[in-house]
């Protein structure tokens, strides 16, 4: 059974069903009949499929793509229609396309986080200046030398 996909000619892959079937069990007449349908049998071997065989061998043999792009869809909205669903996904393979044209050609992250230089430089900035506005007094450490008029001037003020 494993041999399907390893399969070099159609010729090859009815043979190995024919030696299936002379096994004459029924589980396995089951399991010929449901994997000799078209699009079961064309999705095993590439000799069924129409793609070319360049294309069959660096396409992935897991569907981890299809449902991360089943995830990405289902923001845009479930239960619509099939002409408002074809619209919503061609707008959203359309966003995608410029968030990748942008990062080819301008060197913009598609990633709407901007972690440039001067986006960090700017945040520093702002951080800083936070902190100015703010001025929360701090009591001296007891390792910090604190002369005494400053201690009286202070006591004074709290009076």
């Amino acid at each position: 059974m494993r041999q399907l996909l390893k399969a070099k000619t159609k010729d090859d892959v009815d043979f190995i069903f024919e030696q299936l079937e002379t096994i004459g069990n029924e589980k396995i007449n089951d399991w010929i009949t449901e994997y000799q349908t078209p699009w079961i049998l064309a999705s095993l071997n590439h000799n069924y499929s129409l793609m070319d065989y360049d294309i069959w061998m660096t396409t992935p043999f897991d569907t981890n793509v299809s449902e991360c792009s089943h995830a990405n869809v289902n923001r845009e909205g479930t239960r619509l229609r099939l002409k408002t669903a074809i619209f919503h996904s061609w707008n959203y393979d359309l966003t995608l396309y410029r968030r990748f044209h942008n990062y080819q050609k301008y060197n913009i992250p598609m990633s709407s986080k901007n972690k440039s230089g001067t986006k960090r430089k700017i945040d520093a900035n702002k951080r800083k200046e936070k902190r100015k506005n703010i001025q929360i007094q701090k009591l001296p450490n007891k390792r910090q030398k604190v002369s005494v008029k400053e201690n009286d001037s202070e006591f004074q003020k709290r009076i």
